[in-house]
């Protein structure tokens, strides 16, 4: 799980325009880099990325400098600006490495699902485009990046199907829980495997 701030948490990529050129340099870097893009969220300070290395693919670090580093350059020379983008190198939080990765990896997809509604750009999270929600709801939906279903999604059930309405259901009890507790992250819910 990838997060980088905007300087200053400044709302540079508030515009639906620069959130899509964020897109284009990420669709770039698969291009150019081995490696799958399981989730994305792209707030407008922020952004998330659930991004998987694979064996012998490219570094986390090269991966993340080409698209920070040529996202940059083209906002600056876009706004016609000087100066850094970005207000730190990046925070990273392996999911594997967590006691019950598959819990963590659905709560951290259902967290970043929720957070457009959480930061009122959206009333729900299957009117913002700048997430990969709908493509977990629906993997025919066409996106400017390729996204590759995370194993632990994929683990919910015996199909395509099955996953995507195990992750509607949790969705729905997750929501009501997050509202619940006045948008506080929460941790509690249990999935069936």
């Amino acid at each position: 799980h990838v997060i980088s701030r905007c300087i200053e948490k400044r709302l540079l990529l508030k515009k639906s325009i620069v959130k899509k050129i964020f897109l284009v340099i990420v669709k770039k870097a698969q291009e150019r880099y081995d490696f799958e893009l399981n989730y994305y969220c792209i707030m407008d300070n922020h952004f998330h990325m659930i991004i998987r290395i694979v064996y012998n693919g490219d570094s986390l670090d090269k991966i993340m400098q080409y698209i920070k580093s040529n996202f940059a350059r083209m906002y600056n020379k876009y706004t016609c600006r000087t100066g850094p983008f970005w207000n730190e190198r990046y925070k990273t939080k392996i999911i594997e490495k967590y006691s019950n990765p598959e819990k963590y990896l659905l709560n951290t997809l259902l967290y970043l699902t929720i957070n457009p509604v959480k930061a009122n750009n959206v009333t729900s999270p299957f009117y913002y485009k700048y997430s990969s929600f709908l493509y977990y709801i629906n993997n025919k939906v066409k996106l400017i990046v390729k996204i590759t279903l995370h194993p632990f999604f994929l683990k919910l059930g015996k199909s395509i199907k099955e996953c995507t309405n195990c992750f509607i259901d949790l969705f729905n009890y997750y929501k009501e829980k997050y509202i619940a507790h006045n948008w506080k992250l929460i941790y509690d819910f249990n999935y069936r495997n």
